[in-house]
C-alpha cells in the first residue's frame, strides 16, 4: 500500500512556476488558482528566509504579477490559525522588509467549504491522475495509525487495583481503569476474570420503587401494587433489578403471542 506520507508532498505542472512540490491541497488548489489568474507573471514556493532571531522560515508562495508587484501569500487553514501566529507575523515582516504585499489565504479564497472539503477535493483531483483511490488509502492509514498507537501506547499501560466486591487484586488497562472504575462508584466484576458487568446508570434515569421498604412493586402493565415475594422475577440478580411486568401480566402477553403466532402460521398452512 502507498505510503500516505508521500502522498500528501502534491507534485504540480506549472506553466508559470514549472514542476513544484506543494505540502498541502491548499497549496495545490492556490497553485492552480494562480495558474489561472491572467494578472500573475510568474510565482515561487518554499523559499527560505531567516528572521532577525536567526529563526529559519519558509515562505508558501511569492507571486510576481505583471504591473510589477510582488505579494508573499501564506496558505493556512482558518481553525489553525491562532497555531501559526508567530510563523505568520515572521512572514509578514519579512515581506514588508522587501516592500512586498502580503496576504494570507484560507479556505474562503480557495473555494472550500472546510477543511474536509480541502481534502475530498485533492483525493478526487489526484485519484484522476493516478488511478490511486486516495480516499481508501487514507481510511485504511488511519487505521494503521489507531492501531498502532493502541498496541504501543494504550495496551502497555496497565494498572492494579483492589477489587472491593471480591477482594482480589485486577490488572487491566489504565485506559478502563479511568473510564469504569475510578468514573463509577461502584464496580461491579466476575471473580474468574474481572470484566465490567455495565456501567451505572444516569441519575436522572434510575427508576426509584416507591413501594420497596414494604416489599412491595407497581407492575407497568396492570397497575397493581404487589408483594415482590412470589410476584416478580429478578432481571438482573447481580444488579438486583426486577422486571418492570409481573409474572401474571408477563405470563398473559407470552400467551397472546404464541396464540398470534399460531394463528398466523394456520393461515399460511391453509393459502
Amino acid at each position: 500500500m502507498p505510503n500516505l506520507r508521500l502522498r500528501r508532498y502534491h507534485w504540480h505542472n506549472s506553466p508559470k512556476a514549472g514542476t513544484v512540490y506543494l505540502d498541502s491541497s491548499y497549496e495545490l488548489k492556490a497553485a492552480m488558482i494562480l495558474d489561472e489568474d491572467s494578472s500573475v507573471l510568474s510565482y515561487s514556493v518554499h523559499e527560505i528566509f531567516y528572521t532577525p532571531t536567526g529563526k529559519k522560515r519558509f515562505t508558501d508562495f511569492i507571486v510576481k504579477y505583471a504591473n510589477g508587484e510582488i505579494c508573499l501569500i501564506e496558505i493556512k487553514p482558518l481553525r489553525r490559525l491562532p497555531q501559526y501566529e508567530e510563523q505568520i507575523e515572521d512572514n509578514k515582516n519579512y515581506a514588508a522588509s522587501k516592500s512586498w504585499e502580503f496576504q494570507v489565504w484560507t479556505e474562503s479564497n480557495l473555494g472550500f467549504l472546510s477543511e474536509s472539503d480541502a481534502t475530498a477535493w485533492a483525493d478526487f483531483y489526484l485519484s484522476q491522475i493516478d488511478g490511486k483511490d486516495y480516499s481508501k488509502i487514507r481510511k485504511l492509514r488511519a487505521t494503521q495509525r489507531v492501531k498502532k498507537h493502541y498496541h504501543e501506547k494504550i495496551k502497555q499501560d496497565m494498572v492494579k487495583f483492589r477489587c472491593k466486591y471480591c477482594n482480589c487484586d485486577h490488572e487491566m488497562l489504565r485506559l478502563t481503569y479511568d473510564r469504569d472504575v475510578v468514573r463509577n462508584a461502584d464496580w461491579v466484576c466476575h471473580m474468574e476474570n474481572a470484566k465490567r458487568t455495565g456501567r451505572l446508570p444516569k441519575g436522572h434515569l434510575k427508576k426509584i420503587n416507591p413501594y420497596e421498604s414494604e416489599g412491595k412493586k407497581e407492575c407497568r402493565s396492570c397497575k397493581e401494587i404487589k408483594e415482590i415475594s412470589g410476584n416478580f422475577t429478578f432481571k438482573d440478580k447481580t444488579k438486583g433489578t426486577l422486571m418492570l411486568d409481573c409474572n401474571f401480566c408477563r405470563a398473559a402477553a407470552a400467551t397472546a403471542k404464541y396464540q398470534a403466532k399460531k394463528a398466523k402460521s394456520k393461515t399460511e398452512t391453509t393459502l
